[in-house]
């Protein structure tokens, strides 16, 4: 069984458009059950939802360590660079 499968299974018994001589308690009915269903689904997926803010984890991070390694332009690289150095008057 896919995720997809599993996730999509508990609307299929909705459907998207109302029939024909359907009450409009019946309508609601199906939005609060729809919604009774999504509720449950972000209940069995809040768990597995990594959801952390920088100062929260900020401790927990090495520090940031930057390093230059400079090497040579190709020769494309140089003739846009030389391009850019004429067309702005670098």
């Amino acid at each position: 069984e896919t995720f997809e499968g599993w996730f999509n299974k508990p609307f299929s018994q909705f459907s998207t458009t109302t029939q024909a001589g359907a009450s409009l308690e019946d309508a609601a009915l199906g939005h609060e059950e729809r919604m009774l269903v999504i509720n449950r689904l972000h209940e069995v997926l809040r768990p597995f939802v990594l959801r952390r803010v920088k100062a929260a984890v900020l401790g927990q991070l090495p520090e940031k360590i930057e390093k230059v390694v400079r090497c040579e332009l190709s020769p494309w690289q140089k003739l846009i660079y030389e391009q850019i150095q004429g067309s702005s008057g670098l």
